[in-house]
């Protein structure tokens, strides 16, 4: 029985449902013609064939490689793939499992003498199909941008409002949308010049954000405001307090995303200014001039502030600090709302950034720590309850349970390969006693030659397994000098090597560490070690440490 899968996809709005029953129908006409079974559908609907992240081509690729289908059947080779490279990819995947592809429509069959021509052309009119349809569709929201209609992302304090063309009728028919265009939402832009003017007057952007979300005003996306959105990055225009259309001005063009052919994920890149399209329009301004410039003025004093502190720090060519500066930075996390404990202004503190960004309305902990008390405490907390004699024979008790189980999983396999080998042995022996008896014939070459290759494979199975077993015993013994190493090897990390210590803390107790606040102020923190993980076995047990039970972290009101 030759089990077929079939693969249907649409992606233009000129397409519909119909479109992916219309293809399905014409692959099941060729598997009745030829008598197959079919037994998996797959199909993507208004997903372009340039992406590779469409759920049911990807379901269909995991398919494959398990060979639940013998035959890929699709309408035509533009339904599998738009991408040259990926559709070719796919089509070697496929050969290397054995597995068969038709193009009904087209024509295309991987069975066919000469198919990776067809494949060549039809794959190389598919990227200039795609190549034509991005120009063309670039061109045309281009002319839409210097009319001033929307040619996409409506941002905080505008509407978007369809235009209709009367005198035609879409497929249900309703007026034919010819454009869209943006229109102030009188809603949202109160809470625009509020926020303007709050910056203006010197107020904060994480005060700012703290207050919209103390007074449930929700934010662009639905969510919780964050002082991030006010500020953005001034050099690629993002951000409310970098918008120019606050002030009736659009500007389109701005970037392009390019898909990197490495990792496949779209980056967007700025276009050079030349390339941007600028198109005054004075009734969606919210902000008056005189409040932009003043929230222009700010944003330029910090930014020098700011300068100045990099240039301090060493670090002129950078516009953040570096990453991971401190020992436990990025493994913080508050256990009210989940967010990242941070630094806090230019204090040597920490504090839960749910907090700090977005306010009490977000996070009530408003708890801070000092980070060399924080680091001292963590790592005396971490060396106690690691050091503990209790604690490493728990450890070892726990790793040899494991051990012993996956010993005696071995040991079976063992005794089966080494039956076979003499099983093996004795049809040699009788294969080369017929031969010293004159007997020589191809069928017994072939059959020595098969005996003596499965011979070296049960050889090297017995090898391999017996040396398996032969480490399990040499971990054990050594599981306490190991453990008592990487301790030595922490402590020495710490005076000079921030990433060696941070990599052996992680490997130690993961990559969170969970601070909970009590109501006596003072905070909590949960460490998890694994162990398991640390002495090369494989086991998902966790356990939970809480140092000494528990301990404290001196904290202070902000």
């Amino acid at each position: 029985m030759i089990r077929v899968a079939i693969y249907a996809r649409y992606s233009t709005d000129k397409q519909s449902d119909a479109s992916i029953s219309d293809q399905c129908r014409n692959c099941e006409r060729y598997v009745q013609r030829e008598g197959w079974t079919i037994v998996k559908r797959y199909s993507d609907e208004g997903i372009s064939g340039a992406v590779t992240a469409r759920p049911g081509y990807q379901q269909m690729l995991r398919d494959a490689d398990s060979k639940v289908f013998d035959v890929l059947l699709f309408d035509d080779l533009s339904r599998l793939s738009r991408d040259d490279v990926e559709m070719k990819m796919v089509i070697k995947r496929f050969g290397f499992r054995g597995l068969r592809v038709i193009g009904v429509s087209d024509g295309y069959d991987s069975a066919q003498k000469g198919h990776k021509v067809h494949a060549g052309m039809r794959g190389l009119m598919n990227e200039i199909y795609i190549d034509d349809v991005r120009e063309k569709t670039h061109r045309g929201l281009t002319g839409k941008a210097m009319n001033g209609f929307s040619c996409g992302g409506i941002c905080y304090g505008y509407k978007s409002v369809a235009i209709e063309d009367p005198s035609k009728k879409d497929e249900f028919g309703r007026p034919l949308i010819i454009a869209a265009k943006r229109e102030i939402n009188e809603e949202q832009a109160v809470w625009v010049r509020k926020i303007f003017e709050w910056f203006a007057d010197g107020y904060s952007a994480r005060w700012i954000s703290a207050e919209l979300n103390r007074l449930k005003i929700p934010s662009a996306m639905g969510g919780t405001w964050c002082s991030n959105a006010f500020h953005g990055v001034q050099a690629k225009r993002t951000g409310m307090f970098n918008n120019e259309i606050y002030i009736g001005k659009i500007i389109w063009n701005k970037r392009q995303f390019i898909k990197d052919p490495d990792t496949g994920k779209r980056r967007a890149i700025m276009r050079p200014e030349s390339d941007w399209v600028i198109t005054d329009a004075p009734e969606l301004r919210i902000i008056p001039q005189e409040i932009w410039d003043k929230v222009k003025g700010r944003q330029w004093e910090q930014h020098k502030n700011y300068k100045a502190k990099v240039e301090i720090d060493n670090n002129p060519n950078s516009r953040w600090a570096p990453p991971y500066k401190y020992l436990f930075s990025g493994m913080l996390k508050c256990s009210d709302c989940g967010h990242s404990y941070v630094k806090t202004g230019s204090s040597d503190r920490y504090g839960c950034s749910g907090h700090v960004n977005r306010g009490d309305a977000v996070c009530r902990n408003n708890i801070t720590v000092s980070r060399p008390l924080l680091e001292t405490r963590l790592l005396d907390a971490i060396n106690e309850c690691l050091s503990g004699e209790d604690l490493i024979e728990y450890f070892i008790q726990e790793a040899s349970q494991i051990l012993n189980a996956e010993k005696g999983g071995l040991a079976p396999g063992l005794e089966l390969s080494k039956n076979q080998l003499k099983a093996v042995d004795t049809k040699i022996d009788n294969i080369m006693n017929a031969i010293k008896a004159g007997i020589f014939t191809p069928t017994i070459r072939e059959e020595l030659e098969k005996a003596e290759a499965e011979r070296n494979m049960l050889r090297t199975e017995i090898e391999v397994c017996g040396r398996q077993m032969q480490n399990i015993g040499i971990i054990l013994p050594s599981a306490r000098d190991k453990f008592k190493e990487m301790l030595q090897d922490l402590q020495s990390a710490l005076i000079h090597e921030i990433p060696k210590s941070r990599t052996i803390i992680q490997k130690i107790i993961g990559k969170t560490i969970t601070l909970k606040p009590t109501e006596d102020r003072k905070l909590v923190a949960e460490l998890s070690a694994n162990i398991l993980d640390m002495l090369g076995i494989s086991n998902n047990k966790r356990i939970v440490l809480v140092a000494g039970a528990r301990f404290e972290l001196t904290t202070f009101r902000l």
